[in-house]
C-alpha cells in the first residue's frame, strides 16, 4: 500500500510539472520539427517515423524546460511564482528526476530513427542543461547567451524534422534558421516582464543594458528581416511563390501588433494580449513555408 501510494504521489509530482510546461514555447519547437518533416517528406512522412520524431522533441523540449525549473526554484519565487515546484505541489529532486527520463526517452527514440537525428538530440540536451547546470549555467556567462543557446536549440529543432527523413536541404534548413532568428530576437521581448526582479538579482539581460524600446526594435527587426531575407531567397531556396507572400503578410501582422507595446510594454496585461495575439498569427509563418514547398 506504501508503494502504490509513493508511486502514484511521484506520477502525480512528474505530470504537474510536465504540465506546466506544455506550453506555447514547448510547442513552438513541435512546429518546427513538424514543419520541416512535412517539408523534407513533400507533406507525406511515414506515419511511425513521424510520431517518434515529434515524440523526441517534445520529450527533450520539455526535459530542458523542467530541469531550467529546477536549477531556477530560487528566481522562480518571485518571477513564476506559479510554477508548481514554488508552491510545493512538485519536488524538485522528481523535476530532475522526470527531466532525466524525459532526455532518455528522446536520446533512445532518437536513436531509432538514425544516428544524424540522435547526434542532433544529443546536442540539444546537452545545450539545454549545460544553459541552466549549476557548475555551467550558460544563461549567466554573458547576456548574449540568454537568447543565444536557446535559438541554437530552435534551430536544431529544425534540423531534427529533416534528418529524421533522411533530408538535409536548403528548405528544412530554413525552417531551422526561421525558428533561430524567432527565439533570438524574440528573447529579450520575453525578458521585459521579468526586468525589475532581474534588476534586483543584478542580472544582465538585454532590456536591462539597453533599455525595453531596444528589445521590442528587436524582434521587430528580426520579423522584417525575415520577411526580407524570404522574398529575396525564395528561388534559391526551392519556395514557390506562396512562401514570400505568406511570410511577408505573417511578419507585418506582428510588427503591427508589436508596435503600441513601445508604450505600454509595462502593462502585464496588455503585454500578455499582445504575445496573446502573436502566437494566434505564428503558425502562419509555418504554413507559409509548407506551402512554398509544394
Amino acid at each position: 500500500m506504501q508503494l502504490s501510494s509513493y508511486i502514484a504521489k511521484k506520477i502525480k509530482s512528474w505530470a504537474l510539472c510536465i504540465k506546466a510546461r506544455h506550453e506555447f514555447r514547448t510547442l513552438h519547437f513541435l512546429w518546427t520539427t513538424f514543419s520541416a518533416m512535412l517539408i523534407a517528406s513533400r507533406c507525406a512522412p511515414p506515419l511511425l517515423l513521424a510520431l517518434k520524431t515529434i515524440i523526441v522533441t517534445y520529450a527533450m523540449t520539455l526535459s530542458v524546460y523542467i530541469f531550467n525549473d529546477a536549477m531556477d526554484f530560487e528566481m522562480d519565487k518571485t518571477t513564476n511564482p506559479d510554477r508548481p515546484i514554488v508552491q510545493g505541489k512538485a519536488l524538485r529532486e522528481d523535476a530532475v528526476s522526470v527531466a532525466l527520463i524525459l532526455s532518455f526517452v528522446g536520446l533512445a527514440l532518437s536513436l531509432s530513427i538514425n544516428p544524424e537525428t540522435f547526434l542532433l538530440c544529443l546536442s540539444f540536451l546537452a545545450l539545454g542543461f549545460s544553459y541552466s547546470a549549476p557548475t555551467i549555467y550558460l544563461k549567466k556567462r554573458h547576456y548574449m547567451v540568454k537568447s543565444l543557446i536557446p535559438a541554437i536549440g530552435g534551430g536544431i529543432s529544425g534540423l531534427i524534422g529533416g534528418t529524421s527523413m533522411g533530408v538535409i536541404s536548403p528548405r528544412t534548413m530554413f525552417v531551422g534558421f526561421m525558428f533561430f532568428m524567432i527565439i533570438f530576437g524574440g528573447t529579450p521581448l520575453m525578458d521585459l516582464k521579468d526586468i525589475e526582479s532581474d534588476k534586483m538579482k543584478k542580472l544582465k539581460t538585454i532590456p536591462i543594458i539597453y533599455g525595453p524600446s531596444f528589445a521590442i526594435k528587436m524582434i521587430v527587426v528580426t520579423m522584417l528581416s525575415l520577411a526580407a531575407i524570404t522574398i529575396m531567397g525564395y528561388s534559391w531556396l526551392g519556395f514557390n511563390y506562396l512562401a514570400p507572400t505568406l511570410m511577408g503578410v505573417a511578419c507585418l501582422a506582428i510588427v503591427f501588433v508589436l508596435r503600441p507595446l513601445f508604450g505600454k510594454w509595462q502593462d502585464s496585461k496588455y503585454m500578455s494580449g499582445t504575445l496573446r495575439r502573436i502566437s494566434m498569427i505564428s503558425p502562419l509563418l509555418y504554413v507559409s513555408l509548407i506551402l512554398g514547398s509544394l
